[in-house]
């Protein structure tokens, strides 16, 4: 199984990351759209893969070495661990054909111009040589190396493993187990394993040559125990009403296309004997509830289905991804599973289903998947949760055990409160808007939904021009969260600091409390509350005053003689009476909005969510 994964300048990835998988799965990797989980998945897939790659992973600094890799765990003997990696060393220089050195550029690769055409005039092909190692670390007594060449010229690929070594506990600067030890060292900073991989490569010259078998030898044994799930990205996501496939004449065709596609599903019916059956139909039923299944009929075509020869074509995503994860997770074979979005299509409670099987199964088979789906994160797997961040620093990983569990201070209380009330969104969010009440909750989503959809005339009146498009900009990257109570707010606090997620709080102002201040992340309403900066706004606008009323927002109390918010309650709450229903709330918002002066509390709050 799997056990850690440690990068460093791979692809976005500038600084030291490390991904720990030893405790409990399923682990859970989520992030927005280019945030790197992709490449993670690709990296350990690169790691692991016999084929060598026709293209080398991107780095972030060509003058820096680049690694990824893979700590493997075969058994409960620690003898047994397993290290693969791949590593691009900008040391290594290449001759052009003028007899020049050149260092190699980005991944290690070294442009060579120097060609010329018939014509002996310069070529305009561009040729570049790239290389990079890959090397495994085995039995505590030897470390396998090949360098692999990489050579392009305009659309031309040649590729070849143009040396390989073998460092022994005789030849080698640094002992086996000591590598070994260092490369499952999630502790480690980076710094001991690049230190390792550099004192490797620099004294290559006394390893001892060995034929490229030996490396795969011990690929083919890991690969065999691995298998990974991937969207078909070549293909449309969606059919359309337009298409001309639809028509009868083309069953026949749609038919094949679908069998063909359901390649996990044909193998299973072909290689029984590598999986548990009685397993992958409990599974599957359990995920389903019950669904009928006809598969086998369906991708073989030795049976008539019950809903017709052409029930495959007509099957729900959902579904076919159900009985997919169930032929997955019941492999003899398979002890890691790698999925991207192995949700796609699936009812919510299909999902939830699914990871109670991920958890039962986590002895016998690990799980990483991708998602976006915020119903994976619960009490039980956020523990085990992975977050991906993209900033111009560099992507970063994050784990959620760092970010709940440091120093064993959360309870499970506490993190049950956090996934509960969509906290959890927190994860998937970009920017964070945290507030306190019910009034709140009613007020800002429709403050977002006008100002966005331009219903409303404060983008018109106070923030204009570029003013108001970064304005709208801002509120869509914003994720409005309710907090637990106002005391959470420490809590949330210290979580978004270890994700560099910007964030802000909408507070009450405790007039007992003169120290309480506006600062990077507090806003305090400057007369206390909500409500009071509604009734601040009618006191000199009897227009405004006029219209709330109409709408059942504020009354007038004869025996004060002002106004309040309407409410049954001596507290008065806004939009909280039950006389109060959307549109009086909707168009109460509006009238604020439209009524809003730039020295108004309402605008310094807006303006705060632009900062």
């Amino acid at each position: 199984m799997l056990r850690s994964v440690h990068l460093k300048n791979f692809v976005g990835y500038i600084d030291y990351q490390v991904m720990d998988f030893s405790n409990d799965g399923p682990f859970i990797l989520i992030g927005e759209n280019g945030s790197g989980k992709s490449s993670v998945l690709e990296g350990i897939r690169r790691c692991l893969k016999l084929e060598l790659s026709t293209s080398i992973s991107s780095v972030s600094d060509s003058e820096k070495i680049s690694f990824f890799i893979c700590n493997i765990k075969t058994d409960s003997s620690r003898s047994n661990d397993v290290v693969l990696g791949i590593v691009s060393n900008p040391l290594n220089s290449k001759r052009n054909q003028d007899g020049q050195d050149e260092m190699q550029n980005r991944s290690g690769a070294a442009d060579i111009n120097s060609e010329r055409d018939s014509s002996g005039n310069k070529s305009t092909t561009k040729n570049t040589i790239e290389e990079y190692y890959k090397f495994a670390i085995s039995n505590q007594d030897k470390i396998l190396i090949d360098l692999i060449t990489l050579r392009k010229s305009g659309d031309e690929t040649d590729l070849e493993v143009s040396a390989s070594y073998m460092l022994t506990n005789e030849n080698s600067p640094i002992t086996i187990d000591k590598c070994i030890e260092t490369f499952s060292n999630v502790n480690d900073n980076g710094k001991g394993m690049e230190d390792c991989i550099k004192s490797i490569l620099v004294n290559l010259d006394k390893a001892s040559n060995t034929s490229p078998d030996k490396l795969k030898e011990i690929l083919r044994t890991m690969t065999e125990q691995f298998v990974f799930t991937f969207p078909s990205r070549s293909m449309a996501p969606y059919q359309w009403s337009e298409s001309k496939r639809h028509t009868i004449e083309h069953r026949n065709e749609n038919y094949e296309e679908a069998v063909n596609r359901c390649e996990i599903i044909n193998f299973y019916y072909n290689h029984l004997e590598k999986f548990d059956k009685g397993k992958e139909k409990t599974y599957f039923s359990q995920v389903t509830q019950g669904e009928d299944d006809n598969f086998e009929q369906m991708v073989t075509g030795e049976s008539r289905p019950k809903r017709g020869r052409f029930a495959l074509i007509k099957t729900p995503e959902g579904i076919l991804g159900a009985k997919e994860f169930s032929i997955l997770i019941s492999s003899k074979q398979y002890k890691t599973l790698l999925l991207e979005e192995p949700e796609r299509g699936m009812h919510p409670q299909f999902v939830e289903r699914m990871v109670q099987i991920m958890k039962k199964e986590n002895n016998n088979t690990l799980v990483i998947l991708t998602t976006h789906q915020k119903g994976i994160i619960t009490p039980w797997t956020i523990l085990g949760t992975f977050i991906f961040r993209r900033s111009e620093e560099g992507n970063r990983i994050i784990s959620g055990k760092s970010v709940l569990d440091e120093e064993e201070v959360v309870s499970m209380k506490d993190i049950r409160l956090f996934t509960s009330q969509h906290i959890s969104d927190i994860f998937f969010a970009r920017k964070v808007l945290f507030y306190e009440g019910d009034s709140e909750e009613l007020f800002l989503g429709e403050l977002k939904s006008q100002i966005v959809n331009g219903e409303c005339l404060i983008t018109s009146r106070v923030f204009t021009g570029d003013a108001s498009d970064k304005l709208k900009n801002s509120l869509l990257e914003y994720t409005f969260i309710k907090m637990n109570g106002e005391g959470q707010s420490v809590f949330y606090h210290k979580v978004c600091d270890k994700l560099k997620l910007n964030h802000l709080f909408l507070l009450d102002r405790d007039n007992s409390n003169p120290e309480e201040k506006n600062d990077d992340y507090h806003f305090h309403w400057k007369d206390g509350d909500i409500e009071s900066m509604v009734l601040n706004m009618c006191r000199n606008n009897a227009k405004l005053t006029s219209d709330l009323l109409k709408e059942n927002v504020i009354s007038f109390s004869s025996k004060n003689n002002t106004y309040q918010i309407k409410s049954k309650s001596k507290k008065g709450k806004l939009f909280l009476d039950e006389r109060i229903n959307y549109i009086n709330i909707k168009q109460s918002v509006k009238l604020l909005l439209d009524h809003c002066e730039a020295e108004d509390d309402l605008a310094a709050f807006i303006k705060r969510l632009m900062q």
